[in-house]
């Protein structure tokens, strides 16, 4: 690495990132389809996606019924029902067997997901960064515009789809669950208890946004600063014999030393913001319990039950705290996720960028190609002049 790249290196990774140029919008969510529309151009990663959304499915009817267990267990140990009793036990352990197994499904469904999105990416990428020798353009003449390239067709993609395989499960079922429990909400609790939720829901996301945008541009830095302290090392390798006959490990260690500082530093700016983001989390994930009681109250303080004898109240209180706890925690799985998001978002511009450099290359070469094919078409100049012999009578 010369010295002009190195303080290309240097200049880029210190510039600073603008939280509006990377905040969570529209901008965003076009970058996030451009990806999931390569990844999704092929039929094995569309049959994945229905598997995850079967598997999602199966997963909350047996969460369902495992859930009202309990209400089952308060009926018939009210009315000393033995032989219900016994019953309900048997269903007990079938239903959180089956479970098990389908939690087992999906998360392989997952993994085996992941690994397939990234595969068809990463030759996406292979495939356009290696055509007309693109990768000489990005590692050259596109230096300063596109950083560590080889950092972002590997550890950026891996992170992408990493990150993508996690937060695709809650999303593709969370339509079905929280339309279904808040039907049920509404049977039980009236309109109050689906308001509420939706309304605390709401106000969570609402300052969620405001807590990721600076996450987004912190996470594109440190990815930056990483793919920097990494090349520098891969330097000093490459050119371990010439730094040591020119005894400049001093001045290396320096260069080192200065692209770790501003890593650490940016990394620690980063966690401070994810501690308020994971702050803000916590707080309305905790309070939904809170929520789900103030629901609860309602219809009993109102007297809507007090034709239910004691047993059958406890069952009823039973599955309408499941119902309102599981809705709130739809809802919660949603926003326990924000800080995926965030990540999710800046990797998806750092992808995005080489891909748009990628097509930009195109227009480069053929530049190039023409400009070298006027310099062959023009007429040498061989330096001789043309000698006019006159003959005369």
């Amino acid at each position: 690495m010369d010295s002009v790249s190195e303080r290309m290196s240097l200049n880029e990774a210190n510039e600073p990132v603008s939280p509006e140029t990377y905040s969570f919008g529209m901008f965003t969510l076009r970058r996030m389809f451009q990806i999931l529309g390569i990844i999704f151009s092929r039929g094995v990663s569309v049959l994945f996606l229905a598997l995850i959304c079967l598997m999602a499915l199966l997963e909350q009817y047996l969460a369902y019924n495992v859930g009202v267990i309990p209400s089952g267990f308060y009926k018939v140990l009210g009315d000393k029902n033995f032989t219900q009793f016994w019953y309900h036990v048997l269903k007990a352990v079938l239903l959180i067997l089956a479970i098990c197994f389908v939690l087992s499904c999906k998360t392989y469904i997952l993994n085996v997901f992941y690994v397939t999105s990234r595969e068809i990416l990463t030759e996406k990428l292979h495939l356009m960064y290696f055509t007309r020798n693109k990768f000489y353009v990005l590692n050259t003449m596109k230096y300063d515009f596109t950083d560590n390239p080889d950092q972002r067709i590997t550890q950026d993609v891996d992170k992408f789809t990493k990150q993508f395989s996690t937060v695709i499960g809650p999303f593709v079922i969370a339509p079905f669950t929280i339309s279904y429990y808040s039907y049920n909400c509404y049977q039980t609790t009236g309109w109050i208890g689906p308001v509420a939720v939706f309304a605390v829901f709401l106000i969570s996301v609402i300052i969620n946004k405001v807590l990721i945008k600076p996450i987004m541009a912190l996470v594109i830095k440190q990815e930056k600063c990483e793919g920097f302290f990494r090349f520098k090392h891969m330097h000093v390798r490459s050119n371990a014999e010439s730094i040591a006959f020119q005894d400049a490990n001093i001045a290396e260690m320096a260069r080192s030393e200065y692209k770790l500082l501003d890593l650490i530093k940016t990394q620690q700016m980063l966690y401070l913001k994810q501690f308020s983001l994971n702050v803000a989390v916590n707080i309305f994930s905790y309070m939904g319990s809170i929520v789900s009681y103030l629901i609860l109250a309602y219809p009993i303080f109102t007297g809507k039950y007090d034709d239910k004898t004691p047993s059958e109240l406890s069952a009823l209180i039973s599955v309408n705290a499941f119902v309102a706890i599981y809705l709130i925690s739809c809802f919660s799985s949603l926003i326990n996720i924000s800080t995926n998001i965030s990540e999710l978002g800046g990797l998806a511009h750092r992808i995005c960028e080489i891909l748009d450099t990628l097509k930009d290359a195109d227009n480069v070469i053929d530049e190039e190609l023409l400009r070298n094919s006027r310099m062959k078409l023009k007429p040498r100049n061989t330096g001789k002049t043309s000698i006019h012999v006159l003959f005369s009578c």
